[in-house]
């Protein structure tokens, strides 16, 4: 052999060495990543878990239908959120189902020290818009620089200059950060002019924060060992789109979709017996939360004999949520809402609904174009 072809295929296996060992660092490295990340998600399991401990010293204080409400809405809350993928989708579901509680909220993300709305609830764009970026000084970014909740019942207007502007003022308002280890990238803000539970709204929060976690950690897998850690994000990085606004019936994450036709889609007895198991339990939920929300208002309709004119929005929006979230042919065939309006609120005795009360509803069929 040459000295020259010997030189060669020396310097040929000096070259492949050092791609395999540069290969080999680049697995390590995100090996390195997953087991912080994984560490990082069983600190938070076990904050979650202390949060279960003091929710259910919480719920001891709450009679039992009150405690019952609030484990559904709390078990609702994670099994929507797991059918999520993507931060946005997750964020989207967050602000969907914390809204039952609220008059209001803002998302806030955060932009170096300073926090800016991203989507909301019971604002118009243009009012969003207007309340632009909140500074390091301002209760959102002390909420964020501080990893604290804060909740105010007294001079909500000077905190919250956005306020001025209502006809009906909030009666209390809460800023919950999310945060991850050292960060605090977003920061929920939301009012209302009842009660609400803080402590509810605290751990959606951490159960959001989870998944938007493991969310990440599922991505890093996807990408494989040959990507720079570096590039995945470990905290939410939202497009900006300011000053959107999420109405309630919105099926937030999902693409919209033509109605099927019931000739055309085909389900077992044991898929069509779980559609309506489902839709039973969303409709208790939806109407428990009325009753739970709105007390005065309740007692008033009972006084009455008139729930529905008293509680005319707020069933119409729960109708809407329920038609939007029950499985499609489900409407078509039987109407839990009404039934649970019937036996929850009402008490069984529709009498007291009023004459106005619609009654029961079967979804008119819609053929797919």
């Amino acid at each position: 052999m040459h000295a020259g072809s010997e030189s060669d295929l020396q310097a040929g296996v000096g070259n492949e060495q050092s791609a395999l060992e540069e290969i080999r660092s680049q697995v390590a490295a995100v090996q390195s990543r997953l087991k912080e990340t994984q560490a990082g998600l069983a600190r938070d399991l076990e904050t979650v878990e202390t949060l279960a401990v003091s929710f259910d010293e919480i719920s001891e204080g709450l009679d039992s239908d009150a405690a019952r409400r609030a484990h559904l809405r709390v078990n609702y809350l994670i099994r929507k959120l797991v059918e999520r993928s993507g931060q946005e989708e997750i964020l989207e579901t967050y602000l969907a189902e914390v809204q039952e509680a609220l008059q209001r909220g803002i998302l806030f993300r955060g932009e170096e020290g300073s926090y800016a709305p991203w989507k909301g609830f019971g604002f118009s764009p243009g009012q969003i818009q207007e309340i632009g970026t909140q500074s390091p000084g301002s209760a959102i970014g002390c909420a964020g620089a501080e990893s604290r909740i804060l909740y105010l019942e007294e001079d909500l207007t000077s905190e919250f200059p956005w306020l001025l502007q209502d006809v009906v003022p909030a009666q209390s308002a809460v800023c919950i950060p999310f945060v991850f280890q050292d960060e605090v990238p977003l920061v929920f803000y939301g009012d209302a002019e009842r009660s609400f539970s803080v402590e509810l709204l605290e751990l959606s929060t951490h159960i959001a924060t989870l998944v938007l976690k493991n969310d990440y950690l599922q991505e890093l897998v996807r990408r494989g060992a040959g990507v720079d850690s570096e590039t995945v994000e470990a905290v939410p990085h939202l497009e900006e789109g300011l000053g959107q606004t999420m109405s309630p019936d919105e099926d937030h994450g999902a693409q919209a979709e033509p109605e099927p036709s019931v000739e055309s889609v085909a389900i077992s007895p044991e898929e069509e017996e779980k559609h309506h198991s489902d839709a039973r339990r969303l409709a208790r939920l939806l109407v428990s939360e009325i009753q739970l929300y709105n007390a005065q208002d309740v007692e008033a309709g009972y006084a009455s004999a008139d729930l529905y004119g008293q509680l005319k929005q707020q069933i119409d929006r729960s109708r809407e949520m329920y038609e939007k979230r029950a499985h499609p042919l489900v409407p078509l065939q039987y109407d839990y809402f009404h039934e649970e309006i019937v036996q929850v609120l009402a008490g069984g005795e529709d009498e007291l609904l009023g004459s106005s009360y619609p009654g029961p509803v079967l979804r008119e069929q819609r053929s797919a174009d």
